[in-house]
Protein backbone atom coordinates (compact mmCIF):
# COMPACT_ATOMS: atom_id res chain seq x y z
CA UNK A 1 0.00 0.00 0.00
CA UNK A 2 1.48 3.50 -1.11
CA UNK A 3 0.82 6.00 1.14
CA UNK A 4 1.64 8.92 -1.51
CA UNK A 5 0.22 12.34 -0.07
CA UNK A 6 -2.10 14.64 -2.17
CA UNK A 7 -0.30 15.85 -5.62
CA UNK A 8 -2.34 19.19 -6.84
CA UNK A 9 -1.90 20.35 -9.66
CA UNK A 10 -0.05 23.64 -10.40
CA UNK A 11 -0.12 27.26 -11.60
CA UNK A 12 1.79 26.14 -14.10
CA UNK A 13 -0.95 23.41 -15.32
CA UNK A 14 -2.68 26.90 -16.86
CA UNK A 15 -4.06 26.10 -20.65
CA UNK A 16 -2.65 28.66 -23.05
CA UNK A 17 -5.90 29.55 -25.29
CA UNK A 18 -7.62 32.13 -26.99
CA UNK A 19 -10.28 32.61 -24.65
CA UNK A 20 -8.47 35.87 -21.83
CA UNK A 21 -7.80 33.89 -18.33
CA UNK A 22 -10.74 36.14 -16.92
CA UNK A 23 -13.10 34.27 -19.56
CA UNK A 24 -11.96 30.86 -18.75
CA UNK A 25 -13.91 28.68 -16.43
CA UNK A 26 -12.32 27.40 -13.02
CA UNK A 27 -11.70 23.64 -12.32
CA UNK A 28 -9.62 22.61 -9.07
CA UNK A 29 -7.11 19.60 -10.27
CA UNK A 30 -6.33 16.91 -7.34
CA UNK A 31 -3.53 14.28 -8.47
CA UNK A 32 -2.43 11.20 -6.62
CA UNK A 33 0.91 10.05 -8.86
CA UNK A 34 2.59 11.93 -11.39
CA UNK A 35 0.58 12.94 -14.67
CA UNK A 36 1.01 16.23 -16.75
CA UNK A 37 -3.04 17.32 -17.50
CA UNK A 38 -1.87 20.61 -18.67
CA UNK A 39 -2.60 19.63 -22.84
CA UNK A 40 -5.53 17.83 -21.49
CA UNK A 41 -7.87 20.87 -20.91
CA UNK A 42 -10.02 22.69 -22.73
CA UNK A 43 -9.00 25.79 -23.73
CA UNK A 44 -11.97 27.30 -21.88
CA UNK A 45 -10.94 25.95 -18.61
CA UNK A 46 -7.92 27.35 -16.35
CA UNK A 47 -7.25 25.14 -12.76
CA UNK A 48 -7.59 27.00 -9.84
CA UNK A 49 -5.27 28.53 -7.33
CA UNK A 50 -3.95 24.65 -5.55
CA UNK A 51 -3.23 26.20 -2.10
CA UNK A 52 -6.44 27.63 -1.56
CA UNK A 53 -8.29 24.50 -2.39
CA UNK A 54 -6.15 22.24 -0.42
CA UNK A 55 -6.92 24.44 2.33
CA UNK A 56 -10.45 23.84 1.70
CA UNK A 57 -10.30 20.18 1.65
CA UNK A 58 -8.43 20.27 5.15
CA UNK A 59 -10.87 22.13 6.90
CA UNK A 60 -13.47 19.99 5.73
CA UNK A 61 -11.37 17.21 7.60
CA UNK A 62 -9.75 15.30 4.12
CA UNK A 63 -6.33 14.00 5.01
CA UNK A 64 -6.51 10.77 2.93
CA UNK A 65 -4.42 11.04 -0.18
CA UNK A 66 -6.72 10.83 -3.51
CA UNK A 67 -5.82 7.25 -4.53
CA UNK A 68 -6.35 5.72 -1.57
CA UNK A 69 -9.72 7.07 -0.43
CA UNK A 70 -11.07 6.89 -4.13
CA UNK A 71 -10.23 2.86 -3.85
CA UNK A 72 -11.63 2.65 0.04
CA UNK A 73 -15.04 3.33 1.66
CA UNK A 74 -13.76 6.98 2.02
CA UNK A 75 -14.40 7.72 -1.64
CA UNK A 76 -17.82 9.08 -0.88
CA UNK A 77 -16.36 11.20 1.67
CA UNK A 78 -14.06 12.71 -0.39
CA UNK A 79 -16.22 13.45 -3.12
CA UNK A 80 -18.85 14.91 -0.95
CA UNK A 81 -15.74 16.86 0.24
CA UNK A 82 -14.95 18.09 -2.73
CA UNK A 83 -18.07 19.64 -3.68
CA UNK A 84 -18.31 21.59 -0.70
CA UNK A 85 -14.89 22.77 -1.04
CA UNK A 86 -15.52 23.57 -4.77
CA UNK A 87 -18.30 25.39 -3.65
CA UNK A 88 -16.58 27.30 -0.83
CA UNK A 89 -13.19 28.12 -3.24
CA UNK A 90 -15.42 29.21 -6.12
CA UNK A 91 -14.36 26.32 -8.12
CA UNK A 92 -17.07 25.01 -10.93
CA UNK A 93 -15.72 21.67 -10.97
CA UNK A 94 -13.20 19.26 -9.43
CA UNK A 95 -11.04 16.67 -10.78
CA UNK A 96 -9.85 13.86 -8.54
CA UNK A 97 -7.40 12.06 -10.66
CA UNK A 98 -5.40 8.89 -9.20
CA UNK A 99 -2.07 7.17 -11.20
CA UNK A 100 -1.54 3.74 -10.36
CA UNK A 101 1.97 2.37 -12.43
CA UNK A 102 2.19 -0.83 -13.40
CA UNK A 103 4.88 -2.80 -15.40
CA UNK A 104 3.55 -2.10 -18.77
CA UNK A 105 1.05 0.44 -18.49
CA UNK A 106 -0.32 3.40 -16.35
CA UNK A 107 -3.84 3.53 -14.91
CA UNK A 108 -5.14 6.72 -14.79
CA UNK A 109 -8.89 6.54 -12.40
CA UNK A 110 -10.42 9.84 -13.28
CA UNK A 111 -13.58 11.28 -11.68
CA UNK A 112 -15.15 14.63 -11.85
CA UNK A 113 -16.97 16.57 -9.48
CA UNK A 114 -20.07 18.82 -10.32
CA UNK A 115 -20.60 20.78 -7.01
CA UNK A 116 -24.37 20.71 -7.60
CA UNK A 117 -24.55 17.14 -7.95
CA UNK A 118 -24.04 14.63 -5.96
CA UNK A 119 -22.85 11.90 -8.00
CA UNK A 120 -19.77 12.24 -10.34
CA UNK A 121 -19.75 13.60 -13.72
CA UNK A 122 -17.53 11.33 -14.97
CA UNK A 123 -15.69 8.01 -13.28
CA UNK A 124 -13.01 6.24 -15.59
CA UNK A 125 -9.86 4.79 -16.06
CA UNK A 126 -7.85 5.36 -18.74
CA UNK A 127 -5.16 3.36 -19.66
CA UNK A 128 -1.57 4.99 -21.01
CA UNK A 129 1.59 3.47 -21.83
CA UNK A 130 4.21 2.88 -18.90
CA UNK A 131 6.48 5.74 -20.34
CA UNK A 132 4.82 9.15 -20.46
CA UNK A 133 4.28 9.83 -24.84
CA UNK A 134 2.90 12.17 -27.04
CA UNK A 135 -0.24 10.13 -27.06
CA UNK A 136 -0.99 10.73 -23.13
CA UNK A 137 -2.94 14.39 -23.95
CA UNK A 138 -4.60 13.03 -26.56
CA UNK A 139 -6.47 9.71 -24.22
CA UNK A 140 -6.71 12.22 -21.61
CA UNK A 141 -8.83 15.15 -23.49
CA UNK A 142 -10.96 12.27 -25.21
CA UNK A 143 -11.96 11.06 -21.53
CA UNK A 144 -12.41 14.73 -19.83
CA UNK A 145 -13.85 16.95 -22.54
CA UNK A 146 -16.81 16.28 -23.10
CA UNK A 147 -17.94 15.77 -19.55
CA UNK A 148 -15.90 18.70 -18.39
CA UNK A 149 -18.05 20.67 -21.27
CA UNK A 150 -21.21 19.65 -20.20
CA UNK A 151 -21.38 21.15 -16.59
CA UNK A 152 -23.62 24.20 -16.89
CA UNK A 153 -21.82 27.11 -16.37
CA UNK A 154 -21.90 29.27 -13.02
CA UNK A 155 -21.00 32.52 -12.41
CA UNK A 156 -18.52 32.40 -9.75
CA UNK A 157 -18.98 34.10 -6.09
CA UNK A 158 -16.37 37.00 -5.57
CA UNK A 159 -14.08 35.85 -2.77
CA UNK A 160 -14.02 39.31 -1.45
CA UNK A 161 -16.21 39.89 1.85
CA UNK A 162 -20.13 39.29 0.49
CA UNK A 163 -23.07 38.98 3.00
CA UNK A 164 -22.64 35.11 1.84
CA UNK A 165 -19.27 35.03 3.34
CA UNK A 166 -20.17 33.85 6.66
CA UNK A 167 -22.37 31.19 5.34
CA UNK A 168 -19.04 29.89 3.82
CA UNK A 169 -16.82 30.30 6.65
CA UNK A 170 -19.70 28.00 8.24
CA UNK A 171 -19.22 25.28 5.84
CA UNK A 172 -15.09 25.19 6.26
CA UNK A 173 -15.47 26.11 10.37
CA UNK A 174 -16.18 22.73 11.50
CA UNK A 175 -14.49 19.49 10.38
CA UNK A 176 -17.25 17.09 10.13
CA UNK A 177 -16.91 13.92 12.03
CA UNK A 178 -15.65 11.16 10.48
CA UNK A 179 -18.29 9.54 7.95
CA UNK A 180 -20.77 7.44 8.82
CA UNK A 181 -19.08 4.41 6.15
CA UNK A 182 -16.05 4.64 8.10
CA UNK A 183 -17.02 1.88 11.10
CA UNK A 184 -17.73 -0.21 7.89
CA UNK A 185 -13.98 0.51 6.15
CA UNK A 186 -12.17 -1.58 7.95
CA UNK A 187 -14.50 -5.12 7.04
CA UNK A 188 -13.87 -3.61 3.70
CA UNK A 189 -9.83 -3.17 4.15
CA UNK A 190 -9.58 -6.65 5.77
CA UNK A 191 -10.00 -7.77 1.73
CA UNK A 192 -7.07 -5.41 1.00
CA UNK A 193 -4.42 -5.35 3.83
CA UNK A 194 -1.25 -5.65 3.51
CA UNK A 195 -0.37 -7.17 7.25
CA UNK A 196 -3.29 -8.70 9.02
CA UNK A 197 -2.46 -9.41 12.75
CA UNK A 198 -4.77 -11.08 14.89
CA UNK A 199 -4.83 -12.34 18.67
CA UNK A 200 -7.46 -14.32 20.52
CA UNK A 201 -8.78 -17.08 22.90
CA UNK A 202 -9.85 -20.02 22.09
CA UNK A 203 -12.00 -23.11 23.85
CA UNK A 204 -11.20 -26.42 22.43
CA UNK A 205 -12.75 -30.00 22.50
CA UNK A 206 -11.05 -33.17 21.28
CA UNK A 207 -12.91 -36.55 20.83
CA UNK A 208 -11.00 -39.79 19.34
CA UNK A 209 -12.53 -43.00 19.06
CA UNK A 210 -11.24 -46.78 17.92
CA UNK A 211 -13.94 -48.74 15.21
CA UNK A 212 -13.99 -52.54 15.71
CA UNK A 213 -11.96 -52.44 18.30
CA UNK A 214 -10.40 -55.79 19.92
CA UNK A 215 -9.26 -56.15 23.54
CA UNK A 216 -9.23 -53.20 25.69
CA UNK A 217 -5.61 -51.48 25.25
CA UNK A 218 -7.04 -49.24 22.65
CA UNK A 219 -8.36 -46.23 24.64
CA UNK A 220 -10.85 -43.51 23.63
CA UNK A 221 -10.49 -40.37 24.68
CA UNK A 222 -12.35 -36.99 25.07
CA UNK A 223 -11.78 -33.61 26.54
CA UNK A 224 -14.44 -30.63 26.16
CA UNK A 225 -14.03 -26.80 26.45
CA UNK A 226 -10.26 -26.80 26.84
CA UNK A 227 -8.51 -22.88 27.24
CA UNK A 228 -5.92 -22.31 24.79
CA UNK A 229 -4.10 -19.52 23.46
CA UNK A 230 -3.77 -18.55 19.28
CA UNK A 231 -2.11 -15.78 17.26
CA UNK A 232 -2.09 -15.74 13.62
CA UNK A 233 -0.78 -13.26 10.53
CA UNK A 234 -1.40 -13.05 6.89
CA UNK A 235 0.96 -10.58 4.73
CA UNK A 236 0.64 -9.46 1.47
CA UNK A 237 4.10 -7.71 0.76
CA UNK A 238 3.85 -7.24 -3.14
CA UNK A 239 0.74 -4.69 -3.61
CA UNK A 240 2.94 -2.44 -5.62
CA UNK A 241 3.23 -5.24 -8.03
CA UNK A 242 0.08 -6.01 -10.01
CA UNK A 243 0.83 -9.59 -11.05
CA UNK A 244 1.87 -10.16 -7.41
CA UNK A 245 -0.12 -8.24 -5.23
CA UNK A 246 -3.00 -10.65 -4.42
CA UNK A 247 -0.67 -13.33 -3.19
CA UNK A 248 0.16 -13.53 0.17
CA UNK A 249 1.56 -15.62 3.00
CA UNK A 250 -0.09 -16.85 6.34
CA UNK A 251 1.11 -18.80 9.59
CA UNK A 252 -0.67 -19.06 12.69
CA UNK A 253 -0.23 -20.89 16.30
CA UNK A 254 -2.35 -21.64 19.06
CA UNK A 255 -1.96 -23.59 22.66
CA UNK A 256 -3.56 -25.36 25.10
CA UNK A 257 -3.08 -23.41 28.47
CA UNK A 258 -2.42 -25.62 31.31
CA UNK A 259 -4.26 -28.78 30.01
CA UNK A 260 -4.46 -31.92 31.98
CA UNK A 261 -6.03 -35.46 31.57
CA UNK A 262 -7.26 -38.45 33.95
CA UNK A 263 -7.95 -41.77 33.36
CA UNK A 264 -11.39 -43.30 34.77
CA UNK A 265 -9.40 -44.16 38.16
CA UNK A 266 -8.39 -40.44 38.72
CA UNK A 267 -4.61 -41.01 37.76
CA UNK A 268 -3.30 -38.01 36.59
CA UNK A 269 -1.46 -37.67 32.78
CA UNK A 270 -0.49 -34.85 31.78
CA UNK A 271 -1.07 -33.46 28.43
CA UNK A 272 0.14 -30.86 25.44
CA UNK A 273 -2.08 -29.77 22.62
CA UNK A 274 -0.70 -27.29 19.49
CA UNK A 275 -1.73 -26.39 16.21
CA UNK A 276 0.87 -24.60 13.89
CA UNK A 277 -0.06 -23.56 10.32
CA UNK A 278 1.73 -21.96 7.44
CA UNK A 279 1.70 -21.81 3.95
CA UNK A 280 0.58 -18.95 0.92
CA UNK A 281 -2.50 -17.58 -0.34
CA UNK A 282 -4.50 -15.81 -3.69
CA UNK A 283 -7.20 -13.70 -2.78
CA UNK A 284 -9.58 -12.07 -5.49
CA UNK A 285 -12.60 -9.32 -4.70
CA UNK A 286 -15.93 -9.80 -6.95
CA UNK A 287 -19.11 -7.49 -6.90
CA UNK A 288 -18.95 -3.80 -5.45
CA UNK A 289 -16.09 -1.94 -5.32
CA UNK A 290 -16.53 -0.11 -1.87
CA UNK A 291 -17.73 -3.55 -0.35
CA UNK A 292 -16.48 -6.57 -2.15
CA UNK A 293 -17.24 -10.26 -2.02
CA UNK A 294 -13.73 -12.06 -1.36
CA UNK A 295 -13.00 -15.19 -2.42
CA UNK A 296 -9.36 -16.81 -1.03
CA UNK A 297 -7.57 -20.03 -2.07
CA UNK A 298 -4.75 -21.19 0.01
CA UNK A 299 -1.99 -24.37 0.49
CA UNK A 300 0.36 -25.20 3.01
CA UNK A 301 1.64 -27.13 5.49
CA UNK A 302 0.08 -27.53 9.48
CA UNK A 303 0.75 -29.62 12.14
CA UNK A 304 -1.55 -30.79 14.79
CA UNK A 305 0.17 -32.39 18.04
CA UNK A 306 -1.45 -33.62 20.89
CA UNK A 307 0.46 -35.88 23.20
CA UNK A 308 0.11 -37.51 26.85
CA UNK A 309 3.33 -37.37 29.18
CA UNK A 310 3.92 -39.16 32.60
CA UNK A 311 1.33 -41.52 31.32
CA UNK A 312 4.44 -44.74 31.90
CA UNK A 313 2.14 -47.90 32.41
CA UNK A 314 -1.13 -47.01 29.99
CA UNK A 315 1.12 -44.85 27.36
CA UNK A 316 1.03 -47.08 24.57
CA UNK A 317 -2.84 -47.06 24.94
CA UNK A 318 -3.41 -43.96 24.39
CA UNK A 319 -4.42 -41.96 21.15
CA UNK A 320 -1.34 -39.35 20.81
CA UNK A 321 -0.96 -38.41 17.59
CA UNK A 322 1.48 -35.66 15.57
CA UNK A 323 -0.46 -35.49 12.34
CA UNK A 324 2.25 -33.42 9.73
CA UNK A 325 -0.39 -32.93 6.68
CA UNK A 326 -0.20 -30.36 4.02
CA UNK A 327 -4.09 -28.40 3.32
CA UNK A 328 -5.71 -26.89 0.70
CA UNK A 329 -8.42 -24.33 1.82
CA UNK A 330 -11.00 -22.22 -0.17
CA UNK A 331 -12.61 -19.71 1.78
CA UNK A 332 -15.29 -16.42 1.18
CA UNK A 333 -15.83 -13.69 2.77
CA UNK A 334 -19.27 -11.97 2.57
CA UNK A 335 -20.39 -7.94 4.18
CA UNK A 336 -23.74 -8.24 5.45
CA UNK A 337 -24.38 -4.61 6.86
CA UNK A 338 -21.87 -3.61 9.32
CA UNK A 339 -20.65 -7.27 10.01
CA UNK A 340 -18.68 -9.58 7.71
CA UNK A 341 -19.47 -13.25 7.23
CA UNK A 342 -17.20 -16.09 6.65
CA UNK A 343 -16.76 -19.20 5.54
CA UNK A 344 -13.77 -22.22 5.17
CA UNK A 345 -13.43 -25.54 3.61
CA UNK A 346 -10.45 -27.29 2.99
CA UNK A 347 -8.61 -31.10 2.49
CA UNK A 348 -5.73 -32.40 4.92
CA UNK A 349 -3.55 -34.47 3.13
CA UNK A 350 -1.73 -36.34 5.96
CA UNK A 351 1.49 -36.87 5.58
CA UNK A 352 2.51 -38.02 9.34
CA UNK A 353 0.09 -39.65 12.63
CA UNK A 354 2.52 -40.17 15.43
CA UNK A 355 2.20 -42.86 17.89
CA UNK A 356 -1.97 -43.74 16.61
CA UNK A 357 -0.22 -44.44 13.17
CA UNK A 358 2.44 -46.74 14.84
CA UNK A 359 0.41 -48.96 16.71
CA UNK A 360 -1.67 -50.60 14.38
CA UNK A 361 -0.98 -51.84 10.82
CA UNK A 362 -1.96 -50.87 7.86
CA UNK A 363 -3.12 -47.22 8.92
CA UNK A 364 -4.16 -45.19 5.97
CA UNK A 365 -6.27 -41.59 6.93
CA UNK A 366 -6.75 -37.84 5.63
CA UNK A 367 -8.67 -34.90 7.23
CA UNK A 368 -10.84 -32.55 6.52
CA UNK A 369 -11.77 -28.99 8.07
CA UNK A 370 -14.49 -26.17 7.89
CA UNK A 371 -14.57 -23.02 9.47
CA UNK A 372 -17.44 -20.65 10.07
CA UNK A 373 -17.56 -17.18 11.26
CA UNK A 374 -18.37 -13.52 12.00
CA UNK A 375 -16.39 -10.26 11.93
CA UNK A 376 -17.21 -6.56 13.61
CA UNK A 377 -15.35 -3.72 12.40
CA UNK A 378 -14.54 -1.26 15.33
CA UNK A 379 -12.23 2.26 15.84
CA UNK A 380 -10.94 2.04 12.46
CA UNK A 381 -8.49 -0.16 11.86
CA UNK A 382 -9.79 -3.31 13.91
CA UNK A 383 -12.20 -6.12 13.79
CA UNK A 384 -13.75 -8.57 16.67
CA UNK A 385 -13.92 -12.05 14.99
CA UNK A 386 -15.69 -14.86 16.14
CA UNK A 387 -15.31 -18.48 14.72
CA UNK A 388 -15.54 -21.85 15.02
CA UNK A 389 -13.70 -24.30 12.99
CA UNK A 390 -14.78 -28.53 12.88
CA UNK A 391 -11.03 -30.61 12.18
CA UNK A 392 -12.31 -34.78 11.45
CA UNK A 393 -8.98 -36.94 10.79
CA UNK A 394 -10.42 -40.32 10.02
CA UNK A 395 -8.21 -43.96 10.03
CA UNK A 396 -8.88 -47.18 8.32
CA UNK A 397 -6.36 -50.11 9.70
CA UNK A 398 -5.18 -53.51 8.27
CA UNK A 399 -4.37 -55.69 11.59
CA UNK A 400 -4.01 -59.56 11.00
CA UNK A 401 -4.43 -61.92 13.56
CA UNK A 402 -1.99 -62.00 16.16
CA UNK A 403 -1.68 -58.04 16.32
CA UNK A 404 -0.94 -56.72 19.97
CA UNK A 405 -3.01 -54.04 19.02
CA UNK A 406 -6.92 -54.46 16.56
CA UNK A 407 -9.03 -52.22 14.88
CA UNK A 408 -10.92 -51.64 11.90
CA UNK A 409 -10.74 -47.78 12.10
CA UNK A 410 -10.51 -44.72 14.17
CA UNK A 411 -12.10 -40.96 14.28
CA UNK A 412 -10.32 -38.15 15.70
CA UNK A 413 -12.56 -34.86 15.93
CA UNK A 414 -11.45 -31.75 17.34
CA UNK A 415 -13.61 -28.65 17.30
CA UNK A 416 -12.61 -24.91 18.62
CA UNK A 417 -14.15 -21.89 19.06
CA UNK A 418 -12.22 -18.49 18.83
CA UNK A 419 -12.82 -14.94 19.53
CA UNK A 420 -10.06 -12.81 18.40
CA UNK A 421 -8.94 -9.34 18.25
CA UNK A 422 -7.53 -8.05 14.57
CA UNK A 423 -5.32 -5.16 13.66
CA UNK A 424 -5.17 -4.55 9.66
CA UNK A 425 -2.64 -2.12 8.18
Amino acid sequence: MRLAGFSFALASMLIAGVASADDRRVVAVMVDGTIDLSAALPKTWSVSNAASFNAAMRALGQTTPVGKALKSGRRDALIERARKAAVADNDEAVLLVSVERQRKARLVTIVLVDPAHDTPTLDTTVTLPASPSASDAQKLMAAIAGPLDSIPATKPTPKATTPETPQLQEVLAPAPPPPADEAERTSRDATRAIADLSVGVLLGSRHFSYKDAIGRNLRPYDVDAAPMLGVAMELHPFTDTPVLKEIGFYGDFSSAIALASATQSGAAVGTQWARYDIGGRVRVRVGNHERPVMFGASGGYGLEVFRFTDATTIDPQLPSVSYGFIRGLLDVRVPIGPVALSAAIGYLHVVANGDVGLRVRGTRNAGVEATVGAAVPFAHAFEARLSGTYTRFFYSFDPVPGDTYVAGGALDQFLTGKLALAWMY
